[in-house]
């Protein structure tokens, strides 16, 4: 399960890059940038589709109980979540590159604050998966309902 660990812990650091480069890019209209991020996220799918697989031949072979069963199902869904975060980063980054030459082009306030929370978010999510921390992953759960307020707002 070490290198389960391990996998996830890669895999999301590889998102909260691509968060913080698609707000980068974003924020300075880069589309040098956001091509590198739309670029990353087939590396990004690889390692999601490997954490499921993993997962898949654990829940297979070893038949895990109690907390390693939960353990395994958390980083499933965590993988999961990693991904479509991955994706929405994408999202931003292919806006950029369609929209970076528009000198019309308008930011919308709060986005900035917004993205450095979202990365905080991923980054504090993978901190309690790793110290198993049932405060501090409910605190991931008390930001999240923040970041949602805050995207209401934009």
């Amino acid at each position: 399960m070490i290198s389960l660990m391990d996998n996830i812990l890669t895999l999301g650091g590889m998102v909260e890059t691509a968060i913080s480069r698609a707000m980068t890019a974003f924020l300075n209209r880069d589309a040098l940038l956001a091509r590198a991020v739309i670029d990353q996220d087939s590396q990004i799918d690889r390692a999601e589709v490997q954490i499921q697989e993993q997962c898949l031949q654990i829940l297979e072979t070893q038949h895990p109980t109690g907390a390693d069963l939960r353990y395994v199902v958390a980083v499933l869904k965590i993988n999961d979540g990693l991904e479509r975060v991955a994706d929405l980063a994408e999202n931003v980054a292919d806006v950029v590159v369609q929209v970076a030459d528009w000198e019309r082009f308008q930011r919308v306030g709060g986005c900035k604050e917004l993205g450095a929370k979202a990365e905080a978010l991923i980054h504090c999510s993978l901190e309690a998966l790793a110290t198993r921390s049932v405060g501090l992953a409910q605190q991931v759960l008390a930001d999240d309902r923040q970041v949602h307020r805050m995207l209401e707002q934009i």
